[in-house]
């Protein structure tokens, strides 16, 4: 009996192509009889992490991420939106404001809570007390 034997199967990688030919023009698109087919140099396709590094220095380097650089950083790298769909969202998105809330406060006009804060507190004390004390001479009138 003879041994069986193991052939590795022929794995051909298709060539790099060097070229594009693209195909003669016809006279329907309004070329002329006999036009040749024009060569054209191959367009390099991307490797994945080349691609997707383009696809987070656009999202980032966009004009429309600035002042929102914390979004920007969100959409590049959480997400896997296209560049075109996160630069319309990040257009699409208020500034970030770097102020405080208090100084976002201050701007606006807002009043100032905290100078006659333990005053505020010394009345309702003084109410209360005084809610107390009617209370009990209402109990202790109704008791004659």
């Amino acid at each position: 009996m003879s041994k069986p034997t193991k052939t590795k199967a022929a794995t051909a990688t298709p060539p790099e192509p060097s070229e594009v030919v693209s195909p003669a023009p016809s006279p329907s698109d309004g070329a002329e009889p006999g036009a040749q087919a024009t060569t054209l140099p191959a367009v390099p396709t991307l490797s994945p992490q080349m691609a997707e590094r383009q696809r987070v220095a656009a999202i980032l380097d966009a004009k429309e991420a600035k002042g929102r650089e914390d979004l920007a950083r969100h959409l590049a790298l959480h997400t896997d939106m296209k560049p075109e769909a996160a630069i319309a969202a990040l257009a699409a998105a208020p500034r970030g404001n770097k102020r405080s809330f208090s100084e976002r406060a201050d701007a606006a006009g807002s009043p100032k809570l905290s100078a006659g804060w333990n005053e505020a507190e010394r009345r309702g004390a003084d109410m209360q007390a005084a809610s107390d004390q009617y209370t009990e001479a209402f109990i202790q009138g109704g008791r004659r």
